[in-house]
């Protein structure tokens, strides 16, 4: 038996083919042209290439789910780590998040130090964080939707489930560290890099602990979610 399959959670129910490719295509194609109609015609102030934003931070995500999703269909069998929760995983998924959250926050804080030391530029927000902060409330829910929604459902597939598993013949230490790498490379923050390359060991460890991927995909969601909240509510 490979180390792959050792790792792997067993075979267990979950969505069809067509239906996650269904959604894939349909948010793909749909959603950044409505968001950046939405965007135009109201007025929202985005600092940055509005065009930018939506390609990096919306569309390319959800194509890269394709590529992985695709792999995975190409399985013996429907091994995607998805089942039901149990009462239990709830303590999990909240330690989880706050661990996340503090994580995060303790080790971004050091690292601007850091850049602010060597005098290097970067921003403090996400592009699409500036946005959910400057716009009004139709934008910001359907920008809620998409990044505490859908986003971590196809992203946990893609990263934890998927990449994990290719990079699992070069070793278990090593395919955790360089999906998490990667995980945090294709966010394009710097200032965010260190600790989202935190988090994606964080999630990782979840799902190998409970190889159950609604775990990191609730976590995940959790901390979206927190971060949209805080950047349109917050003061600045």
């Amino acid at each position: 038996m490979s180390a792959a399959e050792k790792t792997m959670p067993e075979p267990l129910p979950c969505l069809t083919a067509a239906k996650i490719f269904l959604v894939s295509v349909f948010f793909s194609c749909l959603f950044p042209p409505a968001i950046f109609f939405l965007a135009k015609s109201l007025g929202v102030a985005v600092k940055g290439n509005l065009w930018f934003l939506l390609g990096w931070e919306l569309y390319f995500p959800t194509l890269c789910a394709l590529g992985g999703i695709g792999w995975l269909l190409h399985a013996d069998d429907c091994r995607y780590g998805i089942s039901r929760l149990h009462f239990t995983d709830g303590t999990t998924i909240l330690g989880g998040w706050l661990f996340a959250l503090a994580g995060n926050l303790c080790i971004c804080l050091g690292w601007k130090k850091l850049l602010e030391f060597l005098q290097w530029d970067f921003s403090t927000r996400q592009s699409i964080l500036e946005m959910a902060q400057n716009s009004p409330a139709t934008v910001f829910w359907l920008l809620f939707l998409f990044t505490a929604g859908i986003v971590p459902f196809f992203e946990e597939i893609v990263f934890r489930r998927a990449l994990y598993s290719l990079l699992l013949p070069l070793g278990k230490g090593t395919a955790l560290i360089t999906g998490a790498a990667i995980f945090s490379a294709m966010h394009f923050f710097l200032l965010g890099a260190p600790g989202l390359f935190f988090f994606g060991i964080v999630l990782q460890l979840l799902f190998l602990r409970t190889k159950n991927l609604l775990v990191p995909i609730a976590v995940h969601s959790l901390f979206n979610a927190s971060a949209m909240i805080a950047a349109h509510f917050g003061q600045g």
